[in-house]
C-alpha cells in the first residue's frame, strides 16, 4: 500500500502542484487589487468554502488522469506512449487553469458570470475578456508563470515505482470522485450558512455546474454523488481492513495479497468481464422507455402482432399492413413480449438475443490459437462498442440482419478454408442469408455478396467457390424457407413486393430525400456520411488504432484470413458511400468483422512483442462501472425523452384518450395499449371526463381554458381533462 501511495504522489503532485500554485497566485492577486475581500465576521466560513471548493474542483480535473491510469495496461506505464499522453494532459491540465485564473484577475473575479456567456457566445464573451483592464499584462505574467511549470514540472511526470494492481487503480477515481462529492455537499452548506465574497469562489467549480446544466442530464450530482460516495467508502474500508489484517495477522498475508494476472491465461477474467457486460445490459433493457419514433414504432407493431393475433404480417395500424420490412424481429419482440409481459424488457429482449447471437457467431471463427479466450473477447469488444451497446437494447431490425450476415460470412470463410471440403459449413452460410432475407430482404443478399465476390476475386478462388459452397441445393433451401412468406404477403395485400423490393432497396438509398416511405420522413445525408457513421459506432475500440498501426499492417493484409476480414470490414460502408437515406445502424453488419480484425492484432502483438496489448480489453471496467452507478442513481429518471409514457401515466386507463395532432405518437399508441385515437370530431363534442393530449403546435384549440382541467405537461405536450 505504500507503495501505492509513492506511486499516486509522484504521478499526481505535478498536478496538484499546478493547482495550489495558481489558485495561491490568484488569490493574492485579487487581495491586492482589493477585489471583494471578506469582512472579518465571515472570514472563517469564506475560507471553509474555498477550500471545499478547491479540493473539489480539483479532485475532478483530476478524474480523467486517474481514469486514464486505470485503464492503461501496467505493462504500458512509463512507456513511450505513456508519457507522451501524460504530457498533453498535464499541459492541457495547466493550460485551462492557466485560462481560469486570467479571466478571474482581469474580470475582478466575476468569472462565474462570464462562464455562461463563454459557452453560449464565446467569441463575444472574449472580445469582453480582453477590453478588461490590464489584460494583456496579467496574461505575460501568467504566461510566463504556465511554461516554467510545464519545463520543470513535466519532468517529473514519470515515477520509477511500481506500478499499483489493477484494482487498487481502479480504486483512486472511485474514491476521488467520492471524495469531490462530499466536497460539494459541504460547499453548499458553507454557502447556505454564510454569503462567502465572490472572491472565494473558484471559476472551475462554476464551469462544472453550467456545464451539467447544458447536458441532457443536469441532474448529475443527485444521480453519482451517493453512488460514488458509497462506492468510495466501500473501497476505503476494504482495502484498510486488508491492511489491518495483514499487519496484524501475518499468517493472513498470502490470502489477502491481490493476484497479479498471470501473463498467459486471460479466460477466467474475460469471461468474469462478459458476464459483468452482459448483465448490465439486459437489466438496463427495462429501465427506460420506448422512445419515438423507429423504437416504439416496432415494438407498437409487436404488440399489436401479440394482440391481434396476426403473425403473417405487422400492421402499421389497425388492418393497415406494413410494408417496410419482413416479420422475423418483429415475430423475435412478440414472442419475448408473450413470455415476458408487454412492456419494455419484454420488446427489447429479442434484439438483445439477436445481439448476443452475433457474439456467439465468433465462437465459430477460425483462430489460431487461444481460441476461446479471443471468441470471448471479441464478444466484449461487440457489447462495449457504441454500436453493439445500442443494438442490444434497441428494438430495430438491423440486429436479426447482423446475425444472418455474420453467420453467414464465417461460415463462407469456414467452408472455403477448411481442410477437408463439407457441405455442412455451406448450408450454415444460406442459413444465414434466409435469416437476412427475413430480417431485412434482398439487402442481405447484398452486404454478403459483396464481400464474397471482393475477396474471391482478389484471392483467385473461382474454382473453390463452385466446388466449396452448393449452391444448388443450397439456394433451393435458401428458396424453400423465405419466398412462402413473400408470396403469402403479396396475396394478402398486393403491392407489397414493388414496394418493398423498389422503393425500400432502391429508391430509398439513392434518391435524396426519398418522398417515397409510407410509415415517415427519408434521412437525408451526405454522401459518405457512412464513414463518419463508422468511426462513431465503433468508439472507443476505434481509438486503439494508433497503437495498433505496425509496419507489417499492409503485408499481413495480403492473407487470406485478413484480406477476408477487410473485404467483410469495409464493403458495407463502401455499398452505403453513395447512399443518402441512411441511419448509423447500417453499419451493424460491418462491425462483427472489426471486432475480429481488433483482437487479432492485439493478441498477435501480444505474441510478438511480449506486451500484453490484450489487457486493454479491460479499459471497459471504468466504463461499465460509470453505467453501473448511473443506473443506481436512477440517472435514467432524469433524462427527458422522447415518449409519451410520463404523460400517459396521468391518463386514467378506463377513460378515452385523443391527440390533437396529425396522428398519434408510436410510443402512445404502445403505452395506452392501442387505445388512443385522433380526435376527428369538434372539440367541443367531447365529454365529461375524456382526455385530451395536445401538442404545442396546437394550444390554441383550447378556447375554453375552464372546460378543460390541465392533468400533466412533458415537452412540448399537454394533458387535459374535459371538466
Amino acid at each position: 500500500m505504500t507503495e501505492t501511495l509513492r506511486y499516486y504522489w509522484q504521478r499526481l503532485a505535478p498536478f496538484i502542484g499546478v493547482y495550489v500554485l495558481f489558485e495561491l497566485i490568484e488569490l493574492v492577486i485579487l487581495l491586492f487589487l482589493g477585489v471583494n475581500q471578506p469582512a472579518d465576521g465571515d472570514i472563517q466560513e469564506a475560507i471553509l468554502s474555498f477550500i471545499d471548493e478547491n479540493t473539489a474542483c480539483l479532485l475532478f480535473t483530476l478524474l480523467p488522469y486517474l481514469l486514464y491510469l486505470a485503464v492503461l495496461p501496467s505493462d504500458f506505464h512509463g512507456g513511450r506512449w505513456d508519457k507522451r499522453v501524460t504530457v498533453v494532459l498535464f499541459s492541457l491540465f495547466c493550460l485551462i487553469n492557466w485560462l481560469e485564473e486570467l479571466v478571474e484577475i482581469v474580470s475582478g473575479d466575476s468569472f462565474h458570470l462570464l462562464t455562461r456567456d463563454f459557452i453560449m457566445a464565446p467569441t463575444a464573451a472574449w472580445q469582453e475578456m480582453l477590453d478588461l483592464p490590464y489584460c494583456e499584462c496579467w496574461a505575460g505574467i501568467l504566461l510566463v508563470e504556465l511554461i516554467v511549470t510545464i519545463y520543470f514540472l513535466g519532468k517529473r511526470l514519470m515515477p520509477q515505482t511500481r506500478v499499483p494492481h489493477y484494482i487498487l487503480r481502479l480504486a483512486a477515481p472511485a474514491i476521488a470522485a467520492g471524495a469531490a462529492f462530499l466536497m460539494v455537499y459541504q460547499a453548499k452548506a458553507v454557502d447556505e450558512i454564510a454569503d462567502a465574497p465572490a472572491l472565494y469562489d473558484d471559476g472551475l467549480f462554476h464551469i462544472f455546474k453550467w456545464i451539467y446544466d447544458l447536458t441532457a442530464v443536469p441532474d448529475i450530482v443527485q444521480i453519482y454523488a451517493l453512488p460514488c460516495i458509497c462506492l468510495g467508502a466501500l473501497f476505503v474500508i476494504v482495502i484498510s481492513v486488508c491492511m489491518l489484517l495483514r499487519q496484524n495477522f501475518p499468517i493472513l498475508s498470502r490470502y489477502l495479497t491481490l493476484p497479479r494476472t498471470p501473463s498467459g491465461n486471460l479466460l477466467p477474467m474475460l469471461l468474469a468481464l462478459l458476464a459483468c457486460v452482459l448483465i448490465i445490459r439486459l437489466f438496463s433493457l427495462g429501465i427506460y422507455p420506448l422512445m419515438d419514433t423507429t423504437e416504439a414504432r416496432y415494438g407498437e407493431m409487436a404488440r399489436k402482432m401479440v394482440e391481434t393475433g396476426n403473425w403473417l404480417q405487422p400492421q402499421f395500424e389497425y388492418g393497415v399492413p406494413f410494408w417496410g420490412k419482413p416479420p422475423l424481429s418483429f415475430w423475435g419482440s412478440a414472442g419475448t413480449m408473450v413470455l415476458c409481459g408487454i412492456n419494455e424488457f419484454g420488446a427489447r429482449l429479442a434484439p438483445y438475443l439477436a445481439t448476443l447471437g452475433i457474439g456467439l457467431c465468433f465462437l465459430l471463427w477460425p483462430f489460431q490459437g487461444r481460441k476461446a479466450e479471443k471468441a470471448v473477447a471479441a464478444i466484449i469488444v461487440l457489447f462495449t462498442s457504441a454500436m453493439g451497446f445500442v443494438s442490444a437494447g434497441a428494438v430495430m431490425t438491423d440486429a436479426f440482419l447482423a446475425v444472418g450476415t455474420t453467420l453467414s460470412m464465417i461460415s463462407f470463410y469456414r467452408a472455403m478454408t477448411a481442410e477437408a471440403p463439407g457441405r455442412l459449413w455451406g448450408y450454415l452460410f444460406f442459413l444465414g442469408l434466409v435469416i437476412g432475407l427475413l430480417s431485412k430482404g434482398p439487402l442481405a443478399l447484398v452486404v454478403c455478396g459483396l464481400p464474397v465476390f471482393i475477396w474471391v476475386l482478389w484471392q483467385k478462388q473461382w474454382l473453390n467457390l463452385w466446388k466449396r459452397i452448393p449452391w444448388i441445393s443450397g439456394t433451393l433451401l435458401m428458396l424453400l424457407l423465405t419466398v412462402p412468406w413473400y408470396i403469402a404477403a403479396e396475396q394478402a395485400t398486393p403491392g407489397f413486393l414493388r414496394y418493398f423490393i423498389i422503393g425500400e432497396h432502391i429508391e430509398r438509398f439513392l434518391v435524396k430525400g426519398w418522398e417515397g416511405d409510407l410509415y415517415g420522413k427519408g434521412h437525408s445525408r451526405a454522401i459518405g456520411t457512412i464513414w463518419l457513421y463508422a468511426v462513431e459506432m465503433f468508439l472507443p475500440w476505434v481509438l486503439l488504432v494508433p497503437f495498433l498501426i505496425r509496419r507489417n499492417c499492409v503485408s499481413a493484409i495480403r492473407t487470406p484470413e485478413n484480406s477476408f476480414l477487410w473485404c467483410w470490414a469495409l464493403s458495407t460502408p463502401l455499398f452505403f458511400t453513395m447512399a443518402r437515406n441512411i441511419l448509423p445502424a447500417y453499419i451493424l453488419p460491418a462491425v462483427p468483422a472489426f471486432c475480429i480484425l481488433l483482437i487479432r492484432q492485439l493478441w498477435h502483438l501480444y505474441e510478438q512483442e511480449r506486451r500484453d496489448y490484450r489487457q486493454f480489453l479491460f479499459a471497459a471496467v471504468p466504463v461499465l462501472i460509470i453505467l453501473a452507478l448511473f443506473g443506481i442513481g436512477k440517472g435514467f429518471n432524469h433524462i427527458q425523452y422522447r415518449c409519451q409514457k410520463e404523460l400517459l401515466s396521468h391518463w386514467d386507463e378506463h377513460a378515452p384518450l385523443y391527440y390533437v395532432d396529425d396522428k398519434v405518437p408510436y410510443s402512445a399508441q404502445f403505452y395506452s395499449a392501442g387505445r388512443a385515437e385522433i380526435l376527428t370530431r369538434d372539440i367541443e363534442h367531447v365529454r365529461h371526463g375524456e382526455y385530451l393530449a395536445v401538442h404545442r403546435s396546437k394550444y390554441y384549440i383550447i378556447t375554453r381554458p375552464d372546460a378543460w382541467e390541465l392533468i400533466a405537461q412533458d415537452g412540448s405536450w399537454r394533458l387535459y381533462r374535459k371538466r
